[in-house]
């Protein structure tokens, strides 16, 4: 049971706290029409049909305010402890084009363990980003492995900046707009990534030149977790080593 949310932010803090206990309540009310309605008895047990202890409740985060969700959440837990493991916060996916929202939903989760996750980091940090305070866990919560094909278009130019992609491989082609020359993206150097910090739409068509194998990070993720600049002393002293 998947629910997204029109807007997270208010003119005032008792117009917020109002709105989130409205919606929890509403919600909880959905529960018991829809989720109990899943509940099998004693023997569900030994029936391939899902029960209602095995439905997860996914809220949406919001993009104007990434704390309402989590008001939501905690309200809800509150009105309904039984249901508190099955509620949880997922990426949104309303400002998202059609082909990356069906791409993202038909990926599965990244199951890596920590190993392989701490060299992708080091693979990142070789190419010049700052890698440390991305969490290994929470950093990789809800990131998709994703693989392109030849041909195929990873993102459209006007879309809205609701993903960061990492390129595990060599292959993509960026073609700007404005007439600008196209040129190729090396592995792991981020995608998207300042569209999603400046909240801005995409600039360029992405399509891969030959078969290559992707990260998928939702913004909320990226912005969280991964996007850590450097400061002003680091980043004067890396040119230093550079030169």
């Amino acid at each position: 049971m998947r629910i997204s949310f029109h807007r997270g932010a208010y003119a005032n803090d008792e117009a917020l706290h109002r709105s989130v206990y409205s919606t929890a309540f509403t919600i909880n009310d959905m529960l018991g029409d829809i989720v109990d309605s899943f509940w099998r008895g004693t023997i569900a047990h030994t029936s391939p049909l899902k029960t209602s202890r095995e439905i997860q409740i996914l809220l949406e985060s919001t993009d104007d305010n990434p704390h309402f969700t989590e008001m939501v959440q905690e309200q809800l837990r509150q009105f309904n402890p039984a249901y508190s493991d099955q509620i949880q916060i997922v990426p949104s996916l309303q400002n998202v084009s059609e082909l990356e929202r069906a791409r993202y939903l038909a990926a599965h989760e990244l199951d890596w363990d920590l190993d392989r996750r701490r060299s992708i980091l080091e693979c990142m940090a070789q190419s010049g980003h700052k890698i440390t305070g991305i969490h290994l866990v929470k950093g990789f919560k809800h990131v998709k492995l994703i693989e392109l094909r030849a041909g195929e278009t990873l993102i459209e130019a006007g879309s809205p900046s609701a993903f960061v992609y990492l390129p595990l491989g060599d292959g993509l082609k960026i073609i700007p707009l404005g007439g600008y020359q196209s040129f190729s993206v090396a592995a792991w150097m981020p995608i998207g990534n300042t569209g999603v910090i400046r909240g801005a739409t995409r600039n360029a068509d992405v399509v891969a030149g030959q078969d290559v194998s992707l990260l998928m990070i939702p913004k909320d993720v990226y912005l969280r977790h991964w996007y850590v600049p450097y400061t002003h002393e680091e980043l004067k002293s890396l040119l230093a080593k550079d030169g």
